[in-house]
This record gives C-alpha cells, structure tokens and sequence, in this order.
C-alpha cells in the first residue's frame, strides 16, 4: 500500500514517513471499511478530517487521519449514491474545518463547502428548513423535511480573532450546522 503522509499532519509525521508503512496505517487506520461500506453495514454518523494536496494548479481535498485516505469529492459521490438508493435514511456528517493559518494560499474551508454543495446539493438540510434548532429537532421532523444529510462543520475558532475564515464560510452557507452548537466533543483535535 502506498501510505503518504498528509500535507496538515503535524511535524512528528515527518519522521513517520520513515517507518515501517505498516506502522503508520495501522496509526491512522481508523476503520477496516470505505465509507460504502460503512454506509451498507448501517453507519450513519461520519466523523471527517479533511486534508488537501497540491496537484498540478489545483487543490484537492482527502480524507485523512495522519494518512491520507480516499479523495473527498469520492466519498460525498458515494453518500450521493446511498442517499439516491435509500430514501429513507439520514445521514449525519461532522466535518473539521480549516484554521486561518492553513488558509493563507486559499481558504480551504470554502473548498470544503463547495464540494458538499456540489456533490450533495439535493439532499442537504439547510438551516431555515427546520422548526427546531439542532440538536432538539426530532428525527421524523428531520426524515420530514425531505433532506437526507446533515453537515455539522467544526469551525476551528481563535480567541484572539473574532472572525475566522471558517465562521465567513458557515454564515454563507445555510447548509452548515455550528458543531459547538450540537455536539460537545471532548476531542479538539
């Protein structure tokens, strides 16, 4: 297996790269299963850590953890394809923004929303569609709106600033729920 370590890892992938490459998977591995199969065994809760690569002049957006996984335009045509196939499933996407720091060359959070709106238009939940805030409104008043996906972005927020670039994103994009506003994650990173 070709292992690369991603380009927002830390320094200490650095020198992981010179490992075994086993070693480093089994690290970063977080499940045995792609996000189809995952979907086929019943999971509806996806928990996404987004890096991204230079290619050529452009920008690409992976899955990551340590590692970089499957490309995330890949994964979202893939939950586009379950939702399109089963109508009767809602599907919860917790997404991790970008810093600013790592959005000086371009903001690489809009890159994110631009790729869910692109690949899941159709079946996100927008904000204005529902009665309730999240997390209060009950599943069949979600299941009801006729949307499929739920998109929690973590916005990476810094005391000093009272804006970030994340926060610009999620105010335009109606189809972006504040995870601080819906989950209490212990995990900050």
């Amino acid at each position: 297996d070709d292992v690369v370590a991603s380009s927002d890892a830390p320094a200490i992938y650095g020198f992981s790269t010179k490992l075994d490459p086993k070693f480093l998977v089994n690290w970063s591995k977080t499940q045995d299963l792609n996000i189809q199969g995952q979907l086929n065994i019943g999971v509806r809760f996806f928990d996404f850590r987004v890096s991204f690569e230079k290619e050529n002049a452009s920008t690409v957006l992976y899955l990551s953890h340590g590692a970089r996984g499957e490309k995330l335009a890949d994964v979202l045509e893939n939950i586009n394809t379950f939702t399109e196939q089963h109508p009767g499933e809602l599907i919860l996407i917790k997404v991790k923004g970008f810093s600013d720091a790592k959005c000086k060359e371009k903001n690489l959070n809009e890159l994110i929303a631009h790729e869910f709106g692109k690949r899941l238009k159709n079946y996100m939940l927008t904000r204005d569609e529902i009665q309730k805030k999240l997390p209060l409104a009950t599943i069949g008043e979600l299941v009801n709106t006729g949307k499929r996906v739920i998109v929690i972005f973590d916005i990476k927020r810094d005391p000093r600033h009272p804006t970030t670039k994340a926060e610009v994103v999620y105010d335009s994009r109606k189809f972006l729920f504040d995870a601080k506003d819906i989950l209490g994650s212990p995990w900050g990173n």
